[in-house]
């Protein structure tokens, strides 16, 4: 490897992720259908051409778009929620509580981590596109909290027919419904105060709909 080929490399993923930010923005912004490639290349500050000589075409760059903010969540629920200890443990009653009250923490705080990716969402779905969805792409924290699910339905503390899958979408995914509703100009004791109560809100509704026993 000659010297000039780290730096190439480097330049090569420096390019890369300016056109990520850049289309996140216009996507977020215009949704795919309404995103010109042109404009995302303009906003990046460079030659359109390099994004079809990274991604292939605009669907190509979408999808390393939500790669890429999927990879960045699942890095923040590993480190936020550690799935992997409930998986080590005893899993008492106590301990899935703890566990679905730490991974509803982490989806309300993520969602509003980035806004961008609370608005390509909202886009998802008014577009019909599957949410956060790529082909043949898992993440390891959404399959750890499968794991940690089926644990508890083997354990008996959660209902033997719901599916791991459909319980983890469903914990990931409800307070999407609220999140894409609350007004973010809002002070922020009213806004912080909204979202502890959808917060809570959703929490009855899971623990009241999966425990055979609260």
């Amino acid at each position: 490897m000659t010297a000039q080929q780290p730096a190439r490399t480097r330049n090569a993923e420096h390019t890369r992720q300016a056109l990520l930010q850049a289309a996140a923005e216009v996507f977020a912004t215009s949704g795919f259908s309404g995103a010109r490639v042109d404009d995302i290349a303009r906003k990046a500050g460079y030659n359109k051409s390099l994004i079809f000589q990274y991604f292939g075409d605009k669907e190509g760059l979408y999808n390393a778009v939500i790669d890429r903010m999927r990879e960045d969540s699942d890095h923040r629920y590993l480190q936020q929620v550690h799935p992997e200890q409930y998986l080590e443990e005893e899993l008492t009653p106590e301990r899935l509580m703890d566990f679905i009250d730490r991974s509803l923490d982490w989806v309300f705080s993520d969602w509003l981590t980035d806004p961008l990716k609370l608005q390509l969402i909202t886009w998802e779905m008014a577009e019909g596109k599957p949410i956060f969805q790529l082909p043949h792409r898992e993440v390891s924290g959404t399959r750890n909290a499968c794991l940690v699910i089926a644990k508890a339905i083997e354990k008996g503390h959660i209902h033997p027919e719901m599916e791991p899958v459909m319980l983890v979408k469903t914990l990931m995914g409800l307070p999407l419904i609220y999140l894409t509703s609350v007004d973010r100009n809002l002070p922020q004791d009213q806004y912080r105060e909204m979202l502890r109560h959808m917060r809570d809100r959703v929490r009855m509704i899971l623990l009241g709909g999966i425990f055979k026993r609260l």
